[in-house]
């Protein structure tokens, strides 16, 4: 379990993690404006994500070291992802909601459109500032430029911010919009099931597009297709400990050592309870 002194605790607090800043203030009340009457001709693209082998925002920040571990060693970059027909539907609306809303904000002015769907990533493989030194044949000493080096697999973070960033008059961060089914739409705080899940990803983010604030704009998906926005601060002591986690299981892949039952106590991260706890 990662230890906590008293000062680490407070920055913890889910009051600062999830800081409110009034319902709906933020995004919500443009777009709404923006849909008013809104009679403009766009395209929706479906696009289907491609496989790579980083660690991912979305789904690699809670899972204990050893299941990690597993992931990496189960990645197969030639066997393609296969959806059930349900799935396939559930993706399409989400996409669909994404990619008008994004196309909303640009329209707006509130964000570039270099700032859609941008990818930002970090490496520890190698030194992002030298490179990959190498000696020709001639024994003359070669840098060649990390961004131009394939990082290892499993030694990289990848992430795809919906919206970084989003600038309105009062507020600047990332936006990663999310469709909700009703149930969870009507719920005061997070999903439960997804709390922690979304409190990791959206530091993640935050950290990889080096913003202070960030956003989910929630979308009920069942019916009305109203607009939540739940907001977060930037926590950087949860961010070290999920790159903590990461850099370790890259270690154990190049050694071959699976990571321990107790090397995932000494990863784990706090639950949300601890976290309202502390």
């Amino acid at each position: 379990m990662l230890k906590l002194d008293a000062a680490q605790k407070k920055n913890f607090d889910m009051a600062k993690v999830r800081r409110p800043l009034g319902k709906n203030r933020i995004l919500a009340p443009y777009l709404d404006a923006a849909l008013e009457n809104f009679d403009d001709e766009w395209e929706f693209k479906y696009r289907p994500k491609e496989q790579d082998d980083a660690w991912h925002p979305s789904g690699d920040c809670v899972p204990p070291a050893s299941a990690l571990y597993a992931k990496a060693l189960a990645f197969r970059p030639e066997e393609k992802r296969r959806l059930s027909a349900a799935l396939t539907k559930i993706f399409t609306v989400g996409h669909f909601w994404h990619q008008l809303l994004q196309y909303i904000v640009v329209r707006e002015g509130l964000a570039d459109i270099d700032a859609i769907e941008q990818v930002g990533m970090k490496r520890w493989d190698l030194d992002e500032k030298i490179g990959l030194e190498l000696i020709n044949p001639e024994g003359i000493p070669l840098v060649i430029p990390a961004e131009l080096v394939k990082p290892k697999p499993f030694h990289w973070i990848k992430g795809q911010g919906d919206i970084a960033p989003l600038i309105t008059p009062n507020w600047t961060g990332l936006v990663d919009i999310k469709t909700m089914s009703e149930n969870h739409f009507k719920l005061a705080t997070l999903p439960e099931s997804f709390a922690l899940k979304y409190i990791c990803q959206m530091n993640i983010y935050m950290e990889l597009f080096d913003l202070d604030q960030s956003m989910i704009l929630a979308v009920n998906k069942n019916g009305s297709h109203d607009f939540k926005e739940i907001t977060f601060v930037r926590n950087q002591l949860l961010i070290d400990a999920i790159f903590a986690k990461w850099d370790f299981v890259s270690a154990c892949l190049q050694k071959g050592i699976p990571p321990t039952p107790a090397d995932d106590d000494k990863f784990a991260l706090p639950t949300v309870a601890e976290l309202n706890n502390s």
